[in-house]
């Protein structure tokens, strides 16, 4: 049996009519899923089986939240070994565009500047005080 080219919707029907033979009598339900890998700055990472009308937030909320270092402003879809970089997804039309098979979301970490601007600037600010004191 090949179930390469059905179609998602008629893929309980045919996997219903393959078990016909070996389950007899019984209710067979299937519910075909979508795996969905997530990786990077998020608290559970791995791969995810969720429903086809899911859509990359779905996949990003499943995965539980953003680490601390998360830069939770963009994600990277890769699909079909082709990555794109999708900036505000969170309000982005490509949040809502449903889920494939085989696609990975990365979480990147925020850059070291970023989670550290606070501390290089009052290291800065610092130094250039004590030249000033110093030079007086």
């Amino acid at each position: 049996m090949t179930i390469g080219s059905t179609p998602v919707r008629e893929l309980p029907a045919v996997v219903r009519r393959a078990l016909a033979d070996v389950v007899k009598g019984e209710e067979v339900m299937v519910r075909p899923l979508r795996r969905v890998t997530v990786v990077g700055e998020i608290l559970k990472p791995g791969v995810l089986f969720l429903d086809p009308a899911s859509a990359l937030r779905d996949a990003v909320a499943s995965a539980g939240a953003f680490t601390q270092v998360a830069d939770g402003r963009r994600i990277t879809l890769v699909r079909q070994g082709i990555a794109r970089t999708i900036g505000d997804w969170q309000v982005a039309a490509a949040a809502s565009e449903p889920i494939a098979s085989g696609d990975v979301l990365a979480v990147p970490r925020e850059g070291w500047l970023r989670r550290n601007i606070l501390n290089v600037s009052s290291s800065l600010l610092v130094v250039v005080t004590s030249i000033v004191a110093l030079s007086r």
